[in-house]
């Protein structure tokens, strides 16, 4: 248990360590906001966002689907 504690301890603040840092500001710009403008107009992130656009389509699609199974099995038999 306390292996855990300091494990989070230690976790916080290395990540309160890393926000003051891009906090610092280099010609008049931050580093936070030079290192989101880089992932922004990398090259990687198109492919990346096609991939999730393709996700989000699949999981809708499938939840239609499934969505329509359950409707159709719990509909009640029409007689004719």
């Amino acid at each position: 248990m306390k292996e855990e504690f300091f494990f989070i301890v230690k976790s916080a603040a290395l990540g309160l360590a890393i926000i003051v840092l891009l906090q610092f500001r280099v010609g008049g710009v931050s580093i936070e906001s030079r290192a989101i403008g880089w992932v922004q107009s990398s090259t990687v992130v198109e492919p990346l966002h096609s991939v999730a656009h393709g996700g989000v389509k699949l999981s809708k699609d499938l939840y239609h689907m499934i969505r329509g199974k359950i409707k159709s099995a719990m509909a009640p038999a029409k007689e004719n």
